[in-house]
């Protein structure tokens, strides 16, 4: 049986000429599905917009069936288009927590508003001697502009907007960087004010690798097994849910002068246990690996980008690996 890898470098390879059939809106490696059956086997989901009978479809148009000893699975459904899960529309939790940790709420944007409000990433710490502690928060809630400024304050809300953290870097794809993430960095003001921990969830006890996770995937495919994971978010508090799908492509629109970005198919995808995993407010929300497995479980896999618009059960991640390589900075575990 082809490794995740392989599926990979397949897919790598001929993802482009798929996306370019007419009809194609999207790619992901995840399980192979038959008569509504999940299989133990991964294959390259090929989305459609709608499905056709094969003699109602051009023969140039038509999708393989097997790519180079890789199978494909064919499945109908719109462009992913997103929902930034940032916001005041909704009731998030805006209370004033004694020290600075994954989980709680933070904001950004001009001091004279608008704001953007989302939920706070993690606590991380740069290269130098001491290190210095310093906040991972989603690009769109820090930096909610495409302009910005280094020294661009961070706040606190509540009776009144705190300035807990200043900005000093953000990456967003396609708008400042080349990698698939949404992320900024801000440096803590108070730097005896922090928890090295998410809100609720308890201790953070470090990342999960890109590759790391994609094996991962593999191996609890392979066993008919799935990856759990959790999240607390300002909004919708702590969730649990599923990893149906890696490599996954995604379209969200994006407030202000941000406008829409088309993330490649290198995104993580999570089914919630319940009615929903994200809401407006929970962007930025760190997701953690809920396992028996002590070597995995309360790592970081990655961050919330944002919702589907016609399926609330879906949230859409991106990786905290890149994230931290990007900045420069390790995650703070305990």
């Amino acid at each position: 049986m082809l490794s995740i890898f392989d599926i990979k470098r397949v897919k790598d390879e001929f993802g482009q000429k798929l996306l370019n059939i007419p009809g194609v809106t999207g790619l992901a490696i995840a399980a192979k599905v038959t008569d509504n059956k999940k299989l133990n086997e991964l294959a390259i989901i090929v989305y459609v917009e709608k499905k056709r009978k094969p003699g109602d479809i051009p023969g140039n148009q038509l999708i393989p069936k097997q790519i180079n000893g890789v199978n494909t699975d064919v499945i109908e459904r719109p462009i992913l288009r997103g929902v930034h899960q940032s916001g005041s529309g909704s009731q998030p939790d805006t209370l004033q927590y004694p020290k600075l940790c994954g989980g709680i709420n933070i904001g950004g944007g001009p001091v004279a508003g608008p704001r953007e409000l989302g939920t706070l990433s993690t606590i991380a710490y740069d290269r130098s001697d001491p290190p210095i502690f310093k906040a991972i928060v989603s690009r769109h809630v820090a930096a909610p502009r495409v302009a910005w400024n280094p020294g661009d304050p961070l706040f606190r809300p509540g009776d009144s907007y705190n300035i807990v953290a200043q900005l000093e870097a953000v990456a967003l794809y396609t708008r400042d960087t080349v990698l698939p993430i949404d992320a900024a960095l801000a440096h803590i003001i108070d730097q005896n004010n922090i928890l090295c921990q998410i809100a609720e969830l308890g201790e953070v006890r470090g990342i999960i690798k890109n590759d790391q996770l994609l094996k991962m995937f593999d191996d609890a495919n392979t066993t008919g097994n799935t990856i759990h994971v959790k999240k607390r978010g300002i909004t919708s508090g702590v969730t649990t849910g599923t990893i149906v799908a890696v490599d996954s492509g995604y379209e969200i629109g994006y407030p202000n002068d941000i406008g829409h970005v088309q993330f490649p198919d290198s995104m993580i995808e999570i089914n919630a246990d319940s009615e929903f995993f994200s809401l407006a407010g929970d962007s930025g929300a760190s997701i953690l690996i809920e396992s028996n497995n002590v070597e995995e479980s309360n790592r970081i896999i990655g961050l919330i980008v944002g919702g589907i618009r016609d399926d609330p059960r879906i949230t859409m991640a991106c990786h905290i690996e890149p994230i931290c390589q990007t900045f420069g900075v390790s995650i703070c575990e305990t």
